[in-house]
């Protein structure tokens, strides 16, 4: 089938009904953005496989359902015991709560914070820090390119707004949890905003946690400056359950000689997409982008990810793996982009996958497009079974053919798992790896 910009007509109707109640903040500027943004999102239309950057995702046939758009009849009123039952063990941590995509000040757990940083909703920001947000809200996500950016600034009601002025580093991570609620089949809209200053240190870690057995479209948009000298680490895990499709678009800014990490563990889903662009604004930057996915079921999930190398001087390197099960679906598509004066560029890609279910595949998709010419830029991709011999090898020394998958599963993961520097987040991983490939 063909979507075609009016599909969006539900998505207008229900902007026209919440306009001037849940959508209509003091923030002039922000109410601005909000009408500019469905406007592009109904000039570009929702994506269909005809498009390029969406040929192995049918996105338009999960749209095709019926998702709520407002807000659910019956409110979520989640407790401190659901917070608890979200958080990652052993990290110490700044809590943050979005219920259904709007910060829960009550449910948060903000410590004392170091002069000038900020941690709240979006729309309190949106109040009290005006010049903040109108420079940076919607200023790196794209709204006029990406419909899905589009559609989450149209929608936009509130969020997680982190702020670490300059020469502040933050002594303990920042712990993103998105409650949402499926008590009926409903689209979720939730916003992060980071704004890093120079010399600025963060780290985030980003986790949902549904409640509810309907099916749940999350559009999930998160931004991020990150200042010169500065380093944003932005961990991710995708494990909402097999009735849930997310699209997340991250968008970070580069400046001068800083560092910015994202790093995605996918788990479960139904439909996944993340669709994530890194702009080396400034010279000296290193950019990491890297995932790791366990997908078993008929869970799809589609990377994209655009490196854009737009100033000189700069090192990025972009590392996915993939293990699949019964009939899963993996796809990476990454793009660099070497602009023309950005000379002395080192870019390395790799897209890495292990079937082990007769009906999983996985779909690479590579690139490189380079102006310049003193650059060192590479990519590659392979996708195949279990070693043969390496089995072999682990059952004669008198491993069962269990734990001799298991080890080789892990040693497969360990280079994705060696680059996660928060400790609790690892550890969390590691036993979220052992208990799944021992199983599997």
């Amino acid at each position: 089938m063909t979507v075609t910009p009016s599909s969006l007509d539900r998505f207008v109707a229900a902007h026209a009904a919440l306009d001037g109640h849940t959508l209509n903040g003091s923030n002039a500027h922000v109410h601005t953005l909000r009408s500019q943004s469905l406007a592009h999102a109904q000039r570009l239309g929702l994506p269909t496989r005809r498009s390029e950057a969406w040929k192995y995702t049918a996105i338009e046939k999960v749209l095709v359902h019926e998702y709520a758009l407002t807000a659910a009849e019956q409110p979520f009123t989640p407790t401190a015991a659901d917070v608890d039952a979200a958080l990652m063990p052993g990290l110490d941590a700044d809590i943050v709560v979005l219920v259904d995509g709007r910060f829960d000040a009550d449910l948060s757990r903000i410590g004392e914070l170091p002069g000038g940083v900020i941690v709240t909703g979006i729309q309190s920001a949106a109040a009290q820090h005006t010049s903040l947000v109108d420079k940076h809200l919607g200023a790196y996500a794209r709204p006029d390119e990406q419909v899905f950016a589009a559609l989450n600034t149209a929608f936009l009601a509130d969020g997680a707004f982190v702020y670490v002025p300059s020469g502040i580093t933050l002594d303990r991570p920042i712990h993103l949890v998105s409650l949402h609620s499926a008590a009926e089949d409903r689209m979720v809209q939730p916003r992060l905003l980071v704004v890093a200053e120079d010399d600025a240190h963060a780290v985030l870690v980003d986790t949902t946690r549904v409640h509810g057995e309907s099916k749940l479209f999350v559009n999930y948009v998160a931004e991020f400056s990150v200042g010169a000298k500065s380093t944003v680490t932005h961990y991710r895990v995708q494990d909402e359950g097999p009735k849930v499709t997310e699209v997340a678009t991250f968008d970070a800014h580069q400046s001068d000689d800083s560092v910015f990490t994202t790093i995605t563990v996918g788990l479960s889903g139904e439909t996944l997409r993340n669709n994530i662009h890194v702009t080396s604004g400034g010279s000296n930057t290193d950019s990491h982008m890297n995932g790791l996915f366990l997908l078993d079921g008929k869970t799809h999930a589609d990377n994209s990810s655009f490196m854009d190398h737009a100033s000189p001087d700069c090192e990025s390197n972009e590392l996915y793996k993939h293990v699949l099960w019964d009939d899963a679906t993996g796809i990476f598509n990454g793009k660099i982009l070497v602009r023309r004066d950005s000379q002395r560029i080192n870019a390395y890609q790799s897209s890495r996958a292990i079937l082990l279910g007769d009906g999983s595949t996985m779909n690479s998709k590579p690139e490189l497009e380079i102006y310049a010419d003193d650059v060192q830029c590479s990519h590659g991709a392979a996708t195949g079974r279990l070693d043969d011999d390496a089995l072999f090898y682990l059952r004669a020394r008198g491993l069962t053919m269990q734990s001799a998958r298991a080890l080789l599963l892990l040693a497969f993961a360990r280079e994705v798992t060696d680059t996660m520097e928060l400790e609790p987040f690892r550890a969390w991983v590691d036993e979220k790896l052992q208990a799944r490939f021992l199983t599997g």
